[in-house]
């Protein structure tokens, strides 16, 4: 129900936040609603700049007044679906418009040599269809991050890029804990390594006209990988080492020499993997020509030990499948293995190893704690 008492034009529809300094209105001539904001009774007027500002970071100024009885400013109230992080998946696909979002408002500050309001993560209102808004003043009941008490995350006024950084690092560690209560989900993956690259490096860019370029450039991106990248890459992985071993297997050789030769080139292939990532901790081929990378439960590059984990898992099966004539050997029992068996078996492992990595999620990436995204 209204309340009794209009302010102004306006017809009171009844609180927006707990104390009652922010009303929510009608505008009953244009039939649009309103947020009034009841402001102190020696409170000075909008300034004339903020009253001229109309984008979609920040909530338009229509009208107000200053009176002994009472004081007020309206603005146009946003049609907007609240997000809210308590406990909400902030995944890159959603996170990227809200960051396009924000890099064009702190841009348009810069810009336009404008004050900006303060610079707090709790007056910073996301929408669940990409919106940002960024508020005059933190309102629990509205902002993203605030919760039952403020996170007091305030920005320097003098570096409005800075707020991005912010929100950027907030909704990744929003991610990282949601990874760590058990959340498996695709909203739950890491970020790509360009996008953390890119928010982790904005204090140093000075010039709003490059970062909003940049900005356009990881929106025109895919956000994740398809099923065909992923399988793509565990072929591009074992190329080179299953070229050698598919011709071999067509060749009539004993079990015992078979299993010698396509193991002395599986063990040089995966030595070379774990060179690489014990000992230089970088990339393979695969993943440099495919453009991925392997991250942590923070999004931060894997760790050796990582890695390491996650190249014998990768490499176990297929191993195991070449192992069978050597065991045989080692109890006496060359000719108890047939070629077609081991043929079979390494076909199965190649397989597995194709399927596993079809997934959204390897088990190997399971195991070692490791997630693959995009360079």
């Amino acid at each position: 129900m209204p309340h009794a008492k209009p302010i102004g034009p306006y017809t009171i529809e009844g609180p927006l936040t707990s104390g009652g300094q922010w009303l929510v209105g009608l505008d009953r001539l244009l039939n649009r609603p309103m947020w009034i904001r009841i402001a102190h009774h020696d409170a000075e007027p909008i300034a004339h700049s903020r009253r001229q500002i109309n984008r979609p970071g920040r909530l338009r100024w229509v009208n107000g007044a200053r009176t002994l009885q009472l004081s007020w400013d309206a603005y146009e109230a946003p049609d907007i679906a609240l997000w809210k992080a308590d406990g909400a998946p902030a995944p890159w696909e959603n996170a990227r418009f809200w960051l396009g979002a924000a890099v064009a408002e702190c841009s348009a500050c810069i810009v336009g040599g404008e004050e900006p309001p303060r610079l707090d993560l709790d007056a910073v209102v996301l929408g669940q269809s990409g919106e940002f808004l960024l508020l005059e003043e933190p309102i629990r009941e509205l902002g993203a991050f605030a919760g039952p008490a403020l996170s007091g995350e305030v920005v320097d006024p003098a570096k409005p890029m800075n707020l991005v950084t912010a929100l950027a690092a907030r909704l990744q560690r929003a991610g990282a804990e949601r990874r760590r209560q058990g959340h498996r989900t695709a909203s739950d993956d890491p970020w790509p390594r360009h996008a953390t690259l890119f928010f982790e490096g904005l204090a140093s860019t000075h010039d709003p006209a490059s970062v909003e370029a940049e900005m356009r450039r990881l929106l025109s991106r895919q956000p994740r990988e398809g099923l065909s990248k992923r399988v793509q890459l565990v072929l591009t992985s074992g190329g080179i080492p299953l070229s050698i071993l598919i011709p071999l297997m067509t060749l009539a050789v004993p079990p015992l020499w078979f299993s010698i030769a396509a193991s002395a080139i599986l063990l040089a292939w995966i030595g070379s993997s774990l060179f690489t990532a014990a000992v230089l901790r970088r990339r393979g081929y695969a993943l440099i020509r495919e453009e991925m990378q392997i991250v942590d439960i923070d999004g931060q590059l894997a760790g050796r030990g990582r890695l390491i984990t996650r190249a014998l898992v990768a490499w176990t099966p297929l191993t195991a499948a070449l192992s069978i004539p050597a065991v045989a050997l080692w109890q006496g029992q060359v000719d108890a293995v047939p070629l077609n068996l081991v043929r079979g078996l390494v076909l199965l492992a190649i397989a597995l190893g194709i399927l596993s990595s079809s997934l959204r999620r390897s088990i190997q990436d399971r195991l070692a704690g490791t997630w693959l995204v995009p360079e």
